[in-house]
């Protein structure tokens, strides 16, 4: 028992002189008189024991002295030593401030790519308001030069996920409807998506500034995009659709890509059930109904636009839905059958809409040399009309 106290006696006075030891160690004073080997070591082991002055005094010294030690290796090494010594978990809000400021600072001076990726990795713990305006500009130089995708660029677009700007949407946007970097879209956009819903008018802006084939890239990504919400994919689908509409020229001029813009605008309208757009989805028809003339779209994509028309209905849709089928009769009382599909998403379109006013139009379908298929059809939608 009494050589068990003397060892707890030995052990407690060893722990205390070694604190004290430490305590009084005066780590500048070796850091000063030291090479950079030197600096490097006695950094370490007061970071080690939590004094990061010294780490802060080797990025100052970094910041001030890279152009005179640019090409030295002692130096590199310091540089770098400097900013992987930091430990976000033991440093105060007041250090952590100061550490991002010292590393922003690093990153503006060194061209060196493997700095600057430590530099990213300890910004990652670090941030400031001022990082996001950092990394877009970095981001944005390389994009400007269309430089090769790398690991600090990589990085830094990572970064901007959870620390971006309304700046930082726009540069990763463009960066991918731009196809600047093909093979990274899926980074991009993991990236940028987190930042859409809070910038729905720089998606507005950057689709009425762009072609049909990068209109139709922006109509996907927000489509298929859980993360969007449903009123920008509708703004977007409501904005394309009308402009596709109101500025679409000659019919012969019509290119697949802006086709697409219409179909597929359509169709978002109606899977996110935009019923604002309503009386324009239902303007649209006449214009469908000319490219499904000209062959332009297909029958089954005619009859899709037909009920993706009817599901966002406004007052006058059952008027040319009526009048379209009355139209399709008198093509079968004329010995020149309409395609079924066509004629059956018509009727069931009116069906759903239950409006009695296509009353006479559903019935004399039933009269008609019509296919069976097409003749229940009318009967189930005269059964759907609300009297």
């Amino acid at each position: 028992m009494k050589l068990q106290k003397i060892q707890i006696i030995s052990l407690v006075i060893f722990l205390c002189s070694r604190a004290f030891a430490t305590e009084t160690r005066n780590f500048r004073s070796e850091y000063l008189k030291g090479n950079l080997k030197d600096k490097i070591q006695i950094m370490q082991v007061a970071c080690s024991n939590g004094d990061y002055s010294l780490c802060f005094e080797s990025m100052d010294f970094a910041i001030k002295e890279h152009d005179f030690f640019e090409n030295d290796s002692d130096f590199f090494d310091f540089t770098l030593e400097s900013i992987k010594s930091l430990k976000k978990d033991f440093l105060s809000n007041q250090e952590k401030d100061k550490a991002s400021k010292y590393l922003s600072d690093l990153f503006k001076s060194f061209s060196d790519e493997e700095i600057k990726f430590a530099i990213l990795e300890q910004l990652e713990f670090f941030q400031s308001p001022a990082t996001a305006s950092l990394l877009n500009s970095y981001v944005s130089s390389k994009m400007q030069i269309q430089a090769k995708m790398d690991k600090t660029t990589l990085k830094a677009i990572s970064l901007l996920k959870n620390n971006g700007s309304i700046a930082s949407f726009n540069i990763l946007f463009l960066a991918d409807i731009l196809d600047v970097w093909p093979d990274y879209k899926e980074e991009l956009r993991e990236s940028y998506i987190q930042m859409a819903n809070s910038c729905e008018n720089e998606i507005l802006t950057i689709f009425a500034n762009v072609d049909a084939e990068k209109k139709l890239e922006i109509l996907n990504i927000v489509s298929k995009s859980k993360k969007i919400s449903k009123k920008i994919c509708g703004e977007v689908a409501e904005n394309a659709l009308s402009e596709s509409i109101y500025n679409k020229g000659e019919l012969k001029d019509s290119s697949q890509d802006q086709i697409k813009v219409q179909l597929l605008s359509l169709q978002i309208l109606s899977d996110v059930k935009w019923t604002r757009a309503a009386s324009l989805a239902t303007s649209y028809f006449p214009l469908a109904k000319e490219e499904f003339e000209n062959k332009l779209i297909s029958s089954r994509q005619f009859a899709k636009v037909i009920t993706n028309i009817a599901s966002v209905a406004s007052a006058d849709t059952c008027t040319v839905l009526t009048q379209y089928l009355d139209f399709l009769n008198s093509s079968m009382e004329n010995n020149s059958e309409p395609v079924e599909a066509v004629v059956l998403s018509t009727i069931n379109a009116l069906g759903g809409l239950g409006n009695k006013a296509a009353f006479d139009c559903l019935l004399y379908v039933t009269y008609l040399n019509y296919p069976e298929t097409i003749i229940e059809a009318a009967k189930d939608a005269l059964a759907q009309l609300k009297w």
